[in-house]
C-alpha cells in the first residue's frame, strides 16, 4: 500500500502540465518544433524530471518511473529536440493517467488522519511500559482511521491482554501471561482469588496497592463482558461512534495503569 496525499497528486499533475506549456511556448517563440535544446535547457529539464520521478515513486507509479528514466536518457543527447520532448511528456502524461486509474485510492478524513500510523497513540508512558501492546495499539488507530471500526475494537481488546498480564502479575498470580492467552475468565477469577488471599495474608506491602488492583480487576471484568467477549462473535459489529468510545476508554485505562504498574507487574505508588 502506498501512502500519499492529494497535494502530491496535484503537484505531479501541475508539473507535467507546466513542462508541456514551457516547451510549447518555446515552439511558438522559435516557430519550430525541431529546435535542439541547449545544454542549459537539457540540464534544467533533467532536474524537473528527477522531481517528477520522485512524485511517481511516492505514488507507486513504477511504469511511469521507467518512462521518466527513458526520457532522461534521450534528453542527454545533443540532438534531442524541443518537439520530441513535448511528445515524450504527453506520453508520460498518458502513462501516469493509466497507472493512476488502476489502483483504488482511499481518503482518510482530517479528523481521523491523526490516528493513522502513530506509534505512541496512548502516550510515551504506555509505549515504554507495555511495548508488547504497541502493535495492536497502532493497528487499532489505523483501523479507526480507515473506517474498520470492528477491527479497531478487536485490536483494542488484544492490547488489553498486556494490561491483564500486568494486573495479574502485580496482584501475585503466577503464570498470569499464560493464563491471559488461554482465558480472560480464568485469569480474572484467579486475580480475584489472589486479592482475597492477599487481604488475609497480613502482608503490609499489600494494603497501599490493594485498591488499585481491586479497581483494575473490576474494570477488566467489565470490559470482558461488555466488549471483549462480544467482539469475538460474528453478530457483533461496531460503528464509528462506538469504536471511538471504546478507544478512548481503553486509552484512559492503560494510561492510568501505566502510572503505577509496568508490564512485569511491578507496582509504583
Amino acid at each position: 500500500m502506498y501512502k500519499f496525499n492529494a497535494r502530491e497528486f496535484l503537484y505531479l499533475s501541475n508539473m507535467l502540465s507546466g513542462l508541456q506549456s514551457e516547451l510549447e511556448l518555446l515552439h511558438q517563440k522559435e516557430n519550430t518544433s525541431n529546435t535542439t535544446l541547449s545544454e542549459g535547457n537539457r540540464v534544467w529539464l533533467s532536474e524537473q524530471l528527477d522531481a517528477l520521478k520522485n512524485g511517481c515513486a511516492d505514488m507507486g507509479l513504477e511504469l511511469s518511473m521507467m518512462l521518466v528514466d527513458a526520457i532522461k536518457t534521450s534528453l542527454a543527447q545533443e540532438s534531442y529536440t524541443s518537439g520530441r520532448f513535448v511528445s515524450d511528456v504527453k506520453e508520460l502524461q498518458r502513462r501516469v493517467d493509466h497507472e493512476i486509474s488502476s489502483p483504488l485510492f482511499l481518503v482518510i478524513p482530517h479528523d481521523r488522519a491523526v490516528y493513522y500510523e502513530q506509534p505512541e497513540l496512548f502516550g510515551s508512558d504506555v509505549a515504554v511500559k507495555y511495548p508488547a501492546a504497541g502493535y495492536d495499539i497502532q493497528e487499532a488507530g489505523n483501523c479507526y482511521a480507515t473506517g474498520r471500526n470492528t477491527a479497531c475494537v478487536m485490536h483494542l481488546m488484544r492490547s488489553l491482554e498486556v494490561a491483564l498480564d500486568a494486573v495479574g502479575l502485580g496482584a501475585g498470580v503466577p503464570n498470569a501471561v499464560i493464563e491471559a492467552k488461554n482465558s480472560w475468565e480464568t485469569l480474572l477469577k484467579k486475580i480475584d482469588a489472589q486479592i482475597v488471599a492477599n487481604d488475609k495474608s497480613g502482608d503490609v506491602t499489600w494494603q497501599p496497592k490493594r485498591q488499585f488492583f481491586v479497581d483494575a480487576h473490576a474494570h477488566l471484568f467489565a470490559v470482558k463482558n461488555a466488549w471483549r467477549n462480544p467482539s469475538m462473535h460474528l453478530e457483533r459489529k461496531y460503528d464509528e461512534r462506538e469504536a471511538l468510545r471504546i478507544y478512548n476508554a481503553v486509552k484512559d485505562f492503560m494510561e492510568h495503569l501505566a502510572t503505577h504498574v509496568d508490564g512485569s507487574g511491578q507496582f509504583t505508588p
